[in-house]
């Protein structure tokens, strides 16, 4: 084997770890408060049954789903909570790609509301 063969196959794994680690340490790497007024919240089925929360706001759209990997499994506490035309303070957690990869959320998922806060944008 060529040695360009041994260096491009080592740029394609250091690149997967890092990935991975990225994704693995999302909830360290990217935990950001964030002040919003909800618009809506709405239910979305996809072609494989998956059914998500989307929580729309003025700025962003929010996905409200339990995960695992970022401990957490509030979504139906949080649920009742995420009502249109609350002004909130919430945590959030992921990244905002702009395109949709297979194993990963194109949202960003509310961990938990901080504060309530009172008026309106």
């Amino acid at each position: 084997m060529g040695c360009g063969f041994k260096f491009f196959v080592g740029l394609i794994v250091i690149a997967l770890v890092l990935v991975l680690g990225a994704l693995y340490f999302e909830s360290y790497l990217t935990e950001e408060d964030v002040e919003v007024e909800i618009v809506n919240t709405v239910i979305v089925t996809n072609a494989g049954g998956e059914r998500k929360e989307l929580v729309l706001t003025r700025g962003e759209t929010f996905v409200n789903e339990d995960n695992s990997l970022l401990n957490k499994s509030n979504s139906r506490e949080l649920k009742s909570k995420l009502l249109p035309g609350r002004r909130l303070k919430i945590r959030v957690v992921g990244y905002k790609l702009g395109f949709n990869l297979p194993f990963h959320s194109e949202f960003r998922n509310i961990i938990k509301i901080v504060e309530k806060k009172k008026g309106i944008f």
